[in-house]
């Protein structure tokens, strides 16, 4: 019996140090996404190079949103809203787009590290 109760701790406590490093993972990426937006905007890299490396940070934050649930994964994906306050800044149409898409993700993953380190057990 007390092994079982050990065995049940340490599965505990072995999710909760692996959400921890998530959350981390993830908040290092935020920094990377905010330094991809800023590129972004001041245009210092060709529009479809610079999608191509924001689809890539994208892969990675759904990668580790899935080790804590494919759910919120799915959820952070679905932007809901389309944010036009930037356009007439002289850039294409298609780049505030995707400035847009990026600031919106950004906003969300703030939202999802800040609920989830309120959270004390993964979900999963």
């Amino acid at each position: 019996m007390v092994r079982i109760e050990r065995d049940k701790v340490r599965f505990q406590l072995d999710r909760r140090t692996q959400k921890d490093q998530v959350l981390v993972a993830l908040s290092q990426l935020r920094g990377t996404g905010a330094e991809k937006l800023n590129t972004g905007i001041q245009s210092l890299v060709p529009e479809d190079i610079w999608w191509g490396d924001v689809q890539k940070w994208e892969a990675s934050i759904r990668g580790e949103m899935e080790k804590i649930h494919s759910a919120d994964t799915e959820n952070w994906e679905t932007l809901g809203t389309f944010n036009v306050q930037n356009f007439g800044n002289g850039l294409p149409e298609s780049m505030n787009h995707k400035l847009t898409m990026l600031s919106l993700r950004l906003d969300k993953l703030h939202q999802y590290i800040d609920d989830r380190t309120k959270t004390p057990t993964l979900d999963k």
